[in-house]
């Protein structure tokens, strides 16, 4: 009985993503017929559509919006839309996408005049080219970045990507991209004044220009060799090209360039002494720029109610496009509604008996979970609490053991002093575990809590220093304190003194006998980092920092002294790090100056 709606659903569904995977191509029919508007909405819909699409169908329409975009020069939409492509491309490790990805928003830099940024686009999508080993497009984006290298300067490298185009790609370049390639060799040797070099290249341009149809670049070409035959005063030749060039400006209709020609021409003519004719080219460049002006003001006004009569068709195109879609998908909506509630009203009934009876068991589980937790939390709270009374409680005996020893060690016979030195030293790694014992179990008990005060750190570095005097003299290692004296912060003094305390006796513990280890500090900002230098064997750096970072404690108290540097330093709103220099360890602590 409830197969029956399952299938409805899916038939439904299927109909939808079907109707939704046409809308790119309508998309990329908009596209082609330049209705770049239309088809930027359409992309949109695609995009928005809850089917399941493919990573590269996505990219793409990304990447195609942003071809209309672009189109309509709306520079930072497209770059958006390119690097949003972009993204989903490298992701999805679609590398001749990523490639087209990186080529698009280079292109939109360069048009946007920012050369450095074209070339860094540029240079990823030829790397990826190259590993794909496509030729074509190697070649072909070898102009891209020469042009780009020229606008920057770089005219040498600009030469070296074009030679590198016609000498390992020539034969895959089309007509088109070597007429290009070796029109723009010529214009980069024009540019640093090699202009026999640019002559050949613009000899060999003319010959295989063929049917590109690039009459900017033909034009470009003879204005310069019509320059180049004028400054070696070869003005027969001269005048030849820039005739050429005359012609081809006249018969595309090129009035902005023809009235170039004319100027170039009437100055050939004056220097052949031919002044009849150059008074006509200069009179004609007159008359072309009067008409360049008045054809100016009256194609902004045909430009003004084009667009006005341009923006109506599309707003009724886009009306049309969004009420189509709606109804789409309204009646898709209802029909996997209905199906929907078919479904939900035959599976209701069943469901509202089983949640009943899970309802039952869930609350029955809820009750002895909570139980549970009582007990484990009181559990806690006793096992807390005979950790502290049992750490203070044996604090007294051993201070009194301690200094009994201290006191007898100063009293001792001359045979007894190593005996005496090797107890006291005991008795005070002892001493020193229960005060750490006692310290961590009060802030199990949250017992501890910060109390801001004035810290001198150098008097506390040299109070907390002076504890290890006998660990010091006996590895033989100099303590060299260069913070200065006047470093204030505000903090708790007890708990920064056994960071330090720790963090100071495992430098000594690890440092190279005979070394120095050095303290210091560095301001930043509204923090200060305390810094502890201490030399020690590159060879086992990794493992003197496992050990350092290891905040579990075992039987032996080993680690104890590191959960209190840890959890201190996070109650001072602070941090610590290990790092490992050339020969060096260094404890580094962040703490807020306030």
């Amino acid at each position: 009985m409830q197969k029956f709606p399952v299938i409805i659903i899916l038939f439904f569904l299927g109909l939808f993503i079907k109707c939704s995977a046409q809308s790119l191509t309508v998309a990329d029919s908009l596209l082609f017929a330049t209705n770049y508007s239309a088809a930027i909405e359409a992309y949109d819909a695609y995009i928005k559509s809850p089917q399941k699409k493919m990573p590269t169908d996505i990219g793409n329409a990304h990447l195609r919006k942003g071809v209309c975009l672009q189109k309509l020069e709306k520079s930072e939409k497209t770059l958006i839309c390119y690097f949003t492509a972009l993204s989903i491309f490298e992701k999805a490790n679609i590398a001749e996408r990523t490639a087209v990805a990186n080529k698009n928003i280079g292109l939109e830099y360069y048009s946007k005049s920012n050369f450095s940024r074209a070339s860094f686009y540029y240079q990823k999508a030829f790397t990826i080219y190259a590993q794909l080993k496509d030729s074509v497009a190697l070649g072909k984006l070898l102009n891209d970045l020469a042009l780009t290298n020229n606008e920057l300067g770089r005219h040498d490298s600009a030469l070296a990507y074009h030679l590198a185009a016609l000498q390992q790609y020539r034969k895959y370049l089309s007509q088109e991209n070597l007429f290009k390639h070796l029109c723009n060799l010529g214009t980069t040797y024009f540019s640093i004044n090699k202009k026999d070099s640019a002559f050949l290249y613009y000899k060999e341009a003319e010959k295989n220009a063929g049917g590109t149809g690039d009459s900017s670049s033909l034009l470009f070409i003879y204005n310069n060799m019509g320059e180049y035959y004028r400054e070696i005063k070869d003005y027969p030749n001269a005048e030849k090209y820039l005739t050429k060039g005359y012609k081809l400006t006249f018969s595309f209709g090129d009035t902005s360039n023809l009235a170039i020609v004319c100027h170039n021409l009437s100055e050939v003519y004056d220097s052949l002494k031919q002044f009849e004719k150059a008074h006509y080219f200069s009179q004609r460049e007159v008359q072309l720029n009067k008409a360049i002006y008045n054809s100016e003001k009256n194609k902004a006004a045909l430009e003004l109610s084009e667009k006005y009569e341009s923006d109506k068709k599309d707003e009724k195109i886009k009306t049309q496009a969004r009420e189509s879609t709606l109804k789409t998908r309204s009646l898709v909506i209802a029909l996997i509604g209905l199906a929907l509630v078919t479904v939900l009203g035959a599976i209701s009934f069943s469901n509202y008996r089983k949640k009943q009876k899970a309802n039952k068991i869930l609350a029955e589980q809820n009750e002895k979970i909570k139980k549970l937790n009582a007990e484990l939390d009181n559990s806690n709270q006793v096992k807390s609490k005979l950790f502290s009374v049992i750490s203070h409680d044996l604090r007294s005996p051993i201070s009194s053991l301690y200094a009994f020893l201290q006191m007898q060690q100063s009293h001792a016979v001359k045979g007894d002093d190593t005996m005496q030195a090797a107890i006291s030293k005991q008795t005070e790694q002892v001493l020193e575990t229960l005060e750490d014992l006692l310290t961590w179990s009060k802030s199990q008990l949250h017992q501890f809590k910060p109390e801001k005060e004035k810290v001198y750190l150098k008097q506390l570095t040299e109070q907390v220093t002076a504890l290890s005097d006998a660990e010091i003299q006996q590895k033989q290692v100099t303590i060299n304190n260069t913070i200065p004296g006047d470093a204030i912060i505000r903090t708790d003094m007890n708990m920064l003194a056994v960071i330090f305390r720790n963090t100071i006796a495992n430098a000594i513990k690890h440092a190279s006998p005979l070394s120095e280890i050095l303290l210091q500090t560095v301001v930043q900002n509204e923090n200060v980092q305390i810094s502890i230098f201490n030399s020690t064997d590159n060879s086992n750096h990794l493992e003197i920092i496992e050990r350092l970072t290891n905040t579990s404690i075992s039987s032996d108290h080993t680690g104890l002294g590191m959960v209190l540097i840890k959890e201190f330093t996070e109650k001072l709103n602070g941090s610590i790090s290990y790092i490992s220099h050339t020969a060096l360890i260094e404890t580094r602590i962040l703490l807020p100056v306030t």
